[in-house]
């Protein structure tokens, strides 16, 4: 079956972009967090939830459910690749409830500013 080996032929770097992207949502949701108190508490549970572990078994958990969007993957993919996958799918379901439409463009100065030979104050 096609589907079986679909890791084989998806294309990765695409998948890992907005595995970064969701990455990256996951720690805004912890640092914003006002449950979670102390940078040390925040840090904790990053490392908890970040893990590549811990993602995919919620992959592993999503599939058993019957998420669609992880339906076609078959059984072969890894743990890291399962957590990538978790990850895109995070940012695939979020980015619109999280992002303004013009973020990049917002983002755009605080980049150039880091980016210049001599860092101009804020």
């Amino acid at each position: 079956m096609f589907y079986e080996h679909l890791d084989l032929v998806a294309d990765w770097d695409e998948i890992k972009v907005k595995a970064q992207a969701g990455d990256a949502l996951i720690k805004l949701g912890i640092y914003l967090s006002a449950d979670i108190k102390s940078a040390s508490d925040k840090s904790k549970q990053l490392q908890r939830l970040e893990s590549n572990l811990h993602l995919a078994q919620v992959f592993d958990q999503w599939k058993a459910q019957g998420d669609p969007d992880l339906a076609m993957w078959g059984a072969n993919l890894g743990e890291e690749r399962k957590a990538t996958l978790v990850e895109a799918l995070i940012w695939q379901r979020f980015e619109m409830k999280v992002i303004t439409p013009d973020a990049s463009e917002q983002l755009r100065p605080l980049i150039e500013i880091l980016a210049t030979e001599q860092v101009k104050p804020l």
